[in-house]
C-alpha cells in the first residue's frame, strides 16, 4: 500500500507540470507558472485537467506508462478526500529548445501545509522528483519521472 501511495504522490507531482505554455514569457517563467497552476489542480482533485498534462510517451522509473499513471492518480483521488502539497523547486534546466528538466521536492499531507516547519507534525510524505518535460503542441508535458524519498531538511 505504501508503494501505491508513493506512486500516487509521484503522479500528483508529475501531472501538474505539463500545464500549457503560453504568453511571451521565458520558458522558465512559463514552467514555474505551470508548476503553480498544476499544484492547484492536484489539490482540487481535478483529474480532467491533469489528464491532458501527461505526454502520450510518458514513462517513469518503475516502467509505468501514461495509462498506468492516470489509473493510479484516479485511485489516489478516490482514496483521499483532501490533498495538500508543499513544493520546493530545486532546479530547472533547458538542455535544448523545447525540452526541460526539473528537480523538485514535494511534501504531501491530508492537512494544509503552511511551511516546512509543519512537516514533522503532519508526518507528510516527502519526495524528490527529477522530471523530463517536452513542449508538445505549445504545452509542457511530462515525458519521464524518477523519484526517491526526501528529507525534511530539503525543504528549508
Amino acid at each position: 500500500m505504501r508503494h501505491l501511495l508513493t506512486a500516487a504522490t509521484i503522479l500528483l507531482v508529475l501531472l501538474p507540470l505539463a500545464v500549457s505554455a503560453c504568453r511571451e514569457d521565458s520558458p522558465e517563467s512559463r514552467l514555474r507558472a505551470a508548476l503553480s497552476r498544476g499544484e492547484t489542480a492536484v489539490e482540487a482533485g481535478d483529474l480532467a485537467t491533469l489528464k491532458g498534462l501527461i505526454s502520450e510517451e510518458y514513462t517513469d522509473g518503475s516502467g509505468r506508462d501514461r495509462r498506468a499513471v492516470l489509473g493510479l492518480l484516479r485511485y489516489h483521488f478516490l482514496r483521499h478526500d483532501t490533498i495538500h502539497l508543499l513544493r520546493r523547486v530545486r532546479e530547472i534546466t533547458f538542455p535544448e529548445p523545447g525540452s526541460a528538466r526539473a528537480s523538485l521536492f514535494v511534501a504531501m499531507a491530508g492537512e494544509q501545509i503552511l511551511g516546512a516547519e509543519d512537516l514533522p507534525r503532519l508526518q507528510a510524505d516527502l519526495h524528490r522528483f527529477d522530471l523530463m518535460l517536452r513542449e508538445e503542441a505549445g504545452a509542457w508535458r511530462v515525458t519521464r519521472a524518477d523519484w526517491r524519498r526526501a528529507a525534511a531538511s530539503d525543504f528549508f
